[in-house]
């Protein structure tokens, strides 16, 4: 997974007349999916063929719930292959659920399979495992007041065509103000801080969906494709900058699901 380190007045009023005249045309609509069941079971999360698979269940909730949809407790999920061959995935906190690290046959057909604690059984279609290619390189560039991370990868098999990126991203930043003093309660007194809170650290997974298809191309191979867009203004760039890419190939089911 490489890593790449950086340090007029009628207009107004005919448009008003135009609002006014769209609203008078609006009526309430009420789809009968509002009135389904909210509690479905969400499963987030794929097959890794080289490495630790990981799974996070949960359950959705009303469009109105402010709080956060609950974690599917208890469950027991096995990847399973056309041999009948399971790989137990363990719940390591709340609704999260991995493997051991694998290393999976791409000549079998695997799926999911779940039993909640409920004892209800979900089950995903077998399909083949995909063969991720490695990213050749990661190369940043600037275009206009954008920094863009892009990279270029290849599959000389032809067999992945779809693919998708996550990122994790950590930078440097200081404080706007800082704290040399703090309240000692031991002596109640103010004393030098002995641990500085002007240099911080933070670490995040951006929840946004990259993804790039070959299909159209004669070879299966993307260059200098842009796979993540940062503001030059944004604060994680002004100090040190680091980014993690991973890169999965994907089925043309999974390419098509993401794409909604």
């Amino acid at each position: 997974m490489p890593r790449l380190s950086l340090g007029s007045s009628l207009a107004r009023w005919g448009a008003r007349g135009l609002l006014v005249g769209l609203a008078g045309c609006v009526e309430p609509y009420a789809p009968d999916v509002v009135n389904a069941p909210t509690s479905i079971l969400v499963v987030d999360g794929f097959i890794n063929g080289n490495g630790i698979t990981r799974i996070k269940l949960s359950r959705t909730v009303d469009i109105a719930t402010t709080t956060t949809p609950p974690a599917e407790k208890g469950a027991r999920l096995f990847v399973v292959d056309d041999t009948g061959q399971q790989y137990a995935l363990i719940e390591k906190t709340g609704g999260s659920y991995q493997s051991d690290s694998l290393q999976l046959s791409p000549a079998r057909q695997y799926q999911l399979r779940i039993t909640t604690a409920a004892n209800v059984v979900y089950q995903s279609d077998a399909a083949p495992l995909k063969v991720t290619p490695p990213i050749d390189d990661l190369n940043v560039g600037v275009d206009g007041t954008q920094v863009q991370v892009r990279l270029n990868t290849h599959d000389a098999t032809r067999q992945s065509r779809y693919y998708r990126w996550s990122f994790v991203e950590t930078w440097l930043f200081h404080t706007p103000f800082e704290s040399l003093l703090q309240y000692d309660p031991s002596t109640a007194s103010i004393v030098k801080r002995a641990v500085s809170l002007y240099t911080c650290w933070r670490t995040e997974r951006p929840s946004g969906i990259r993804q790039a298809s070959t299909v159209q191309l004669s070879q299966d191979a993307l260059v200098n494709a842009l796979v993540l867009p940062l503001s030059g203004r944004t604060e994680r760039l002004q100090i040190r900058y680091s980014v993690l890419v991973s890169q999965v190939a994907e089925t043309a089911e999974e390419f098509a699901y993401y794409e909604l």
